[in-house]
């Protein structure tokens, strides 16, 4: 999608000008056209920072659908409501995609199917509630929902980060602190070692041959080639291949699947609770959650579990024959009541808050766990350092 500048008159000699987002000029004049109004003149804005152009994100996603809901059952309607919204945006590329969505709706499209054009930046669960909540006259609830749940996922995204800064600060400035020591301390020592007569202690010519690579023109060749390594692999892991290779080590290994499998359960369980509450039966609500899954192997055991729903079956007797080797008893307890009482998905978001107090009570753990057994394996390493080098020096002064 472009955005245009255009200059025109209209049927009463009115010269007009402004901004219109459109995917060619034909395009362009076909909506203005629509408007009485006919093109003079017109060139294409670009923008010039795009590289540093600042991204949509779930905030930009939540500030929408909230608005949008409060403006809504304030009595507005959709395209008055989007118009106020506009007004207070400031990230431009996210108010282009809005102009052109508020365009569509006023040449007749509804407002899922303006959103299905922006798939790159909203999910596909977001389109379908938005189109759930128009086919079944909730719209307002069904934005409210959405701006719960992506103020959830902000919530439980932030919490992970923080408890992930410490202990990558922490790994940050002890690798620095071992590459400083290797390049800047060791050299003054190696020279006063080559003035002595004695063999050196093997460690010792350890880890004065390390400081030597690492000062060479091979050691940065070396280190170049590492970090190039390690963004390629994540290029690597977009590829179906290779990401079913991380998909099957996070799905069987404990200490990944305590974590990221979580995240899927708890975006899946939000989910499926949200279309259930817009009006969608379980079955096809079921097709858009899991659409929603990352992992392929956690994908195959949910899909295999909608299949045995869509025989017949109970939706707890599903998940405890496929899935009950990773999701706790209890949730399946929670489905088994909620689907008895008919209230599956308030029991379903029950188990979302549950699935996500684990997987906090499990970033807590491995944060607890790990910044001591950092700080102990990088002090071994120091220790290691300065005991190779002072060893030669206690030899010479007859220590030992």
């Amino acid at each position: 999608m472009k955005n245009y500048y255009w200059k025109g008159i209209d049927i009463s000699g009115k010269e007009l000008s402004g901004f219109l987002p459109a995917n060619n000029f034909q395009e362009l004049t076909s909506i203005l056209l629509q408007k009485n109004i006919a093109v003079c003149e017109f060139y294409e804005k670009k923008d010039k920072f795009i590289f540093f152009s600042k991204k949509i994100n779930n905030e930009d996603k939540k500030n929408l659908f909230e608005q949008l809901y409060a403006l809504i059952s304030s009595g507005i309607n959709l395209l008055d409501a989007l118009n106020i919204f506009l007004n207070q945006i400031e990230n431009k590329k996210f108010k282009n995609i809005l102009l052109d969505i508020t365009e569509n709706i006023k040449n007749g499209e509804t407002f899922s199917a303006s959103l299905k054009k922006y798939s790159d930046v909203f999910t596909a669960s977001e389109i379908n509630i938005v189109s759930a909540g128009e086919h079944f006259g909730q719209l307002g609830f069904s934005l409210k929902t959405l701006s719960d749940n992506l103020s959830d996922k902000i919530e439980l995204l932030k919490k992970i980060k923080n408890a992930a800064l410490l202990p990558i600060i922490t790994l940050i400035f002890s690798l620095f602190l071992v590459f400083g020591i290797f390049i800047f301390v060791l050299p003054q020592f190696q020279d006063l070692f080559s003035s002595f007569d004695k063999e050196l202690p093997p460690s010792t010519k350890l880890v004065f041959d390390i400081s030597n690579f690492l000062r060479s023109s091979n050691g940065i060749i070396f280190l170049i080639i590492f970090f190039l390594i390690i963004l390629f692999s994540k290029l690597l892991i977009k590829l179906s291949f290779f990401k079913k290779i991380k998909d099957k080590i996070f799905f069987n290994v404990y200490i990944f699947k305590t974590y990221f499998i979580f995240y899927d359960l708890v975006n899946f369980f939000q989910i499926l609770s949200m279309f259930l509450a817009c009006g969608i039966d379980l079955k096809k609500s079921l097709d858009y959650s899991i659409d929603v899954i990352d992992n392929f192997y956690l994908k195959e055991r949910l899909l295999a579990s909608k299949n045995l729903v869509i025989n017949g079956e109970p939706f707890f007797i599903a998940l405890k024959k496929y899935c009950s080797d990773f999701i706790p008893e209890n949730i399946i307890a929670f489905v088994h009541v909620g689907e008895k009482t008919g209230k599956l998905s308030n029991l379903l978001e029950r188990s979302a808050f549950y699935c996500k107090q684990i997987l906090e009570q499990n970033i807590k753990n491995l944060v607890t766990i790990f910044q001591p057994i950092l700080l102990v394996f990088i002090g071994l390493i120091i220790v290691f350092l300065m005991l190779s080098i002072y060893l030669p020096i206690f030899n010479m002064a007859g220590v030992f």
